[in-house]
C-alpha cells in the first residue's frame, strides 16, 4: 500500500513466456510511470509490476511477480476484480483498501484487455490510481457546499439572486416568508413587482449606477408589498457578480426591519413625550450621575425654582442645591444608592438670591444609556407650608375655643344639676301639697261639695300627678345626658323576657302573644340598655291594648354587614308623615285619653342609642302596627 517515502523498485521482471519486442517495449514504458500502478496478469497471476506497484503494495517488485490476485487483494475486492475480468469490462470502478497502518485509501481501477489482430489475448493490464487525496478534497468541497447551503437556507435574512432583468433565480425560505409567498411561485417573477413606487425608483437608479461602475451604497432601506398587500420595511444589501457563463447576476440580502422600525418610532415618540413632560413639568426635575454625584440635566421648572440658568446648575454637585444642608443631601444621595426604589424626603433649596424654599423631594434611580441616574423631583411646598402654619394656628385657636366651650358646658352642667336639684326638691313639694290637699278635700268634704266642685278637685289632683310625672321625665332625661357609660355584656333577650313577664303580671287581662329571640347579647351599659328596652316594650304593650289578638316580637336581623335589632307590634301604628316628631320631647302622635303618656320615653330611647354610637328609626302603618329598629356600635 502507499507509503510516505517511496521505495526504489528494481527493474521489472517478466514471466518466461512474454519476451517479445512489443512486450519489452510496453514494460519499459510502464516501468517509467510513477503515478499509476501497473500490473500485467497472465492466467490469474502477476507477470509484470512497475515501481509504483511495489510502492503501493509496500514490497519489492520480485515479491509481486507470480502472485495470485487473491494474494494481492482482500477477498471482497478480489471477487469484484475477478468479476470485471471475467466480464471483460474495461470501465473504471472504485474501491477502498486499508494499508498496514490501518489507513483507508480510495483507489480507481481499470482493467485493460490487449488485442492482437482483433483478438483478445489471455492477458490483462490492471491500472490502479490512488485517489484518496482527490476524495478528501471532494469531500471538503461537498461539506463546504452543505455549510453554505445550510447558512443560506437557515439565515434570518432573506436572500435572492436575480438576473439582469430582475427575475428571481434563487430565493431562500426567509425571503419567501417576507413576501408571504412560496419559493416555487417566486422563481422567474420580477422582483420589481413587489417594490413600492418610491422603492422602485431607488432600486432602479442604484442598479444603473452600479452597472456603470459608480460607487453607490450597498446597504439601504426599501419598502416591499407582500402578497397579502401588507407593506414591510426592508434593509437591502446587494452586490453584482458574473456566473460561469459570464452572465450578470445580483445577489442580495434582505432583512425585515418593520418591527424594528415600529419599535424605533415608539421609542422616538416615548422620548418626545418624556422630553415634553420633562421640560413642561411644573415641578423641578434634576438628573444626577450616580457615580460622580454631579447634576447632568434639569428642566425649566428647576431653573425657575433656583432662579438660575441651566448652565449654572449642570456640572454642580447635589449639595449645590442647598449649601447649608450638605450633610442632608450627601446622606440622601447615598441612601438612594443603598436602598434604591423610590425615596421621598422633605428638604430645602436655596435660590440664587439666598431665599430658602421648602420642597418635597421624590428620588428614583433610572437607567439612561447604560448609566445609573438619580432623578430627583422637587415640589415647591411653600404654599402648603403656609397653609399648614395657618392650620396650626387655627387648631390652636380651636383648641382654645374647645377648652372655653368645655368650661362653659361644665358651668351649664352645674347649673343643670342645680336646676335638677331645685326641680327635685323645690317644685315637687308644692305639687305634693296641691295633690295632697286636693285629696283631703275630696275625702273629707265630699258631701258638702256639689258634683262640679268635686270634678274640679279631681282635675287639680290629676294635673299635679301628671306634672310630677313630667318633672320625673325631665329629671330622667337630664340624668341620661350626664350619665357615663359602663360597658359590659348585656343579655337583651333575658331583659326582654323579664319586662314582658312583669307587664303580663300587672295586666293579666291583656292577652298578648310574645316572641323573644334567644341569645341576643350586646356590649353596652346595662342600666341604660335596660331602660331603653323597657320603654320600647312598654310602648308596644300600650299600643296593642285595643288589638285582638295582640303580638309583640323582639329579635334581630343582618343588613349591610350590621346587626339590626327590632321590637315589633301589631298595634295602633301611626302616620309615617309625622315620623320626625316621634323621638322629640313632649311630642305625641296620639291623645292621652286614648293612650296615656308624657311624651318623653322615646326621646330617652333615642338618647341612649345615640350614646352607644347607634341609630334608631321606626316603620309603621296605621292600624297594622309599628316596628322600631336600632343598631349599636
Amino acid at each position: 500500500m502507499p507509503q510516505q517515502q517511496k521505495k526504489k523498485g528494481k527493474k521489472p521482471k517478466t514471466s518466461a513466456g512474454s519476451k517479445s519486442d512489443l512486450f519489452s517495449t510496453n514494460c519499459q514504458i510502464c516501468s517509467e510511470l510513477t503515478s499509476e500502478v501497473i500490473l500485467f496478469i497472465n492466467d490469474g497471476k502477476c507477470s509484470f509490476a512497475n515501481v509504483a506497484a511495489a510502492n503501493f503494495f509496500d514490497c519489492q517488485i520480485e515479491d509481486l511477480i507470480g502472485k495470485d490476485l487473491g494474494q494481492l487483494f482482500p477477498e471482497k475486492e478480489k471477487k469484484v476484480l475477478k468479476e470485471k475480468i471475467t466480464a471483460k469490462i474495461e470501465e473504471p470502478f472504485e474501491m477502498t483498501l486499508f494499508d498496514r497502518a490501518g489507513e483507508k485509501h480510495y483507489i480507481r481501477i481499470i482493467v485493460h484487455f490487449p488485442k492482437k489482430k482483433e483478438k483478445i489475448i489471455p492477458q490483462q493490464i490492471i491500472t490502479i490510481q490512488d485517489i484518496t487525496g482527490y476524495k478528501k478534497v471532494l469531500n471538503r468541497l461537498h461539506n463546504s457546499e452543505e455549510i453554505y447551503r445550510s447558512i443560506v437556507e437557515n439565515s434570518v435574512e432573506g436572500m435572492i439572486i436575480v438576473d439582469e432583468n430582475y427575475r428571481f433565480i434563487f430565493v431562500n425560505d426567509e425571503m419567501a416568508k417576507i413576501l408571504k409567498n412560496t419559493r416555487e411561485k417566486l422563481i422567474g417573477r420580477d422582483f420589481r413587482e413587489f417594490l413600492t413606487d418610491e422603492s422602485l425608483k431607488i432600486v432602479s437608479d442604484r442598479y444603473k449606477r452600479r452597472q456603470k461602475g459608480e460607487d453607490v451604497p450597498k446597504r439601504y432601506e426599501i419598502e416591499v408589498t407582500r402578497t397579502d398587500g401588507e407593506k414591510r420595511r426592508i434593509l437591502l444589501s446587494s452586490t453584482i457578480y458574473h456566473d460561469s457563463e459570464g452572465n450578470v447576476r445580483t445577489v442580495s440580502l434582505l432583512l425585515d426591519i418593520t418591527e424594528k422600525k415600529k419599535a424605533e418610532e415608539k421609542l422616538l415618540q416615548s422620548e418626545r413625550k418624556f422630553r415634553l413632560i420633562f421640560e413642561n413639568s411644573l415641578d423641578a426635575i434634576f438628573w444626577a450621575d450616580a457615580e460622580t454625584d454631579t447634576i447632568i440635566n434639569c428642566n425649566k421648572a428647576a431653573e425657575k425654582l433656583l432662579e438660575r440658568k441651566r448652565e449654572e446648575i449642570i456640572g454642580k454637585a447635589q449639595t449645590f442645591l442647598h449649601p447649608q444642608s450638605k450633610k442632608f443631601y450627601s446622606e440622601m444621595f447615598h441612601q438612594y444608592l443603598e436602598v434604591g426604589g423610590e425615596i421621598e424626603e422633605e428638604g430645602e433649596v436655596e435660590t440664587k438670591t439666598g431665599k430658602i424654599i421648602p420642597v418635597i423631594i421624590t428620588a428614583t434611580i433610572v437607567r439612561v444609556d447604560g448609566k445609573s441616574i438619580i432623578q430627583g423631583i422637587f415640589k415647591d411646598i411653600t404654599k402648603q407650608k403656609r397653609a399648614e402654619e395657618q392650620l396650626r394656628k387655627l387648631n390652636e385657636e380651636l383648641e382654645q375655643r374647645v377648652l372655653e366651650r368645655t368650661r362653659q358646658l361644665q358651668e351649664l352642667n352645674k347649673e343643670l344639676e342645680a336646676f335638677a336639684y331645685s326641680v327635685s326638691h323645690d317644685l315637687r313639694a308644692p305639687l305634693r301639697s296641691i295633690s295632697g290637699f286636693s285629696r283631703i278635700v275630696i275625702d273629707e268634704c265630699s258631701e258638702q261639695l256639689n258634683g262640679k266642685s268635686r270634678d274640679y278637685l279631681h282635675r287639680i289632683e290629676n294635673a299635679s300627678i301628671q306634672m310630677e310625672k313630667l318633672i320625673n321625665g325631665l329629671l330622667e332625661l337630664s340624668r341620661l345626658t350626664r350619665t357615663e357609660l359602663h360597658f359590659s355584656e348585656v343579655d337583651l333577650s333575658t331583659i326582654a323576657k323579664q319586662h314582658l313577664a312583669k307587664l303580663q303580671q300587672e295586666e293579666p287581662k291583656h292577652n298578648v302573644k310574645i316572641n323573644v329571640e334567644e341569645g341576643i347579647k350586646v356590649h353596652g351599659d346595662k342600666q341604660l340598655l335596660e331602660t331603653m328596652l323597657w320603654n320600647l316594650l312598654e310602648n308596644a304593650w300600650k299600643f296593642t291594648k285595643n288589638k285582638t289578638p295582640a303580638e309583640i316580637t323582639f329579635g334581630k336581623e343582618q343588613k349591610d354587614g350590621k346587626t339590626i335589632y327590632y321590637v315589633r307590634d301589631n298595634g295602633a301604628g301611626f302616620n309615617m308623615n309625622y315620623k320626625e316628631k316621634l323621638f322629640q320631647v313632649f311630642q305625641r302622635l296620639h291623645s292621652t285619653k286614648e293612650f296615656p303618656g308624657i311624651g318623653i320615653g322615646l326621646a330617652n330611647v333615642r338618647r341612649i342609642v345615640k350614646k352607644h354610637g347607634g341609630e334608631i328609626w321606626a316603620e309603621s302603618k296605621e292600624g297594622e302596627g309599628t316596628t322600631f329598629y336600632f343598631h349599636l356600635d
